[in-house]
């Protein structure tokens, strides 16, 4: 298990990098600068600490100095909270990561479809010949025990990264 674990973690840090870098693009071909991070509970609360314990860490806060990017995190199902997390990014440099062990989660999967609604909405009156489809595969990736709920949605396989079901959800 640890191997395939490590596997994972490998793919996470190339994915990472390969968006920081701009090798992974938006569906404009604009460099993906802002990150929506959804979930409930553990799976919200988890990456919202760690990223809280970073901002005071003089490292982390240099690595990310002048990159522009902005990192959000929606936990609401009020779509009015995803628009005031949202309102000043630009959806053709958003990414939207989705954190569920089941990917059937009602609240997590609300809060998904409404960033959906809005990518698909700004992105493809902005560019008629996108389709919904190559909006989500260019803008979704997923952490998730179940990669087959999370390819229905429409999240490209490669943008899919596994979690264990003896993982505690704060922890995805």
């Amino acid at each position: 298990i640890l191997d395939e674990v490590h596997s994972v973690l490998d793919r996470v840090a190339t994915f990472s990098e390969d968006v920081r870098e701009g090798r992974i693009r938006g569906c404009t071909g604009k460099e993906l600068k802002n990150v929506v991070c959804i979930g409930i509970g553990g799976t919200h609360s988890g990456p919202e600490a760690v990223y809280e314990a970073l901002r005071g860490d003089a490292a982390a806060t240099q690595a990310v100095e002048g990159r522009g990017i902005k990192l959000r995190f929606v936990a609401n199902v009020d779509p009015v909270d995803f628009d005031l997390n949202c309102r000043d990014l630009n959806p053709e440099e958003t990414l939207v990561i989705v954190t569920s062990k089941s990917f059937t989660t009602a609240e997590t999967m609300q809060i998904a479809r409404t960033a959906q609604r809005w990518l698909v909405r700004n992105l493809c009156k902005a560019s008629p010949e996108l389709t919904k489809e190559v909006v989500i595969s260019h803008h979704f990736g997923a952490v998730t025990l179940s990669p087959d709920e999370a390819v229905k949605f429409g999240i490209s396989r490669d943008k899919i990264f596994p979690t264990w079901d003896w993982v505690g959800g704060r922890f995805a």
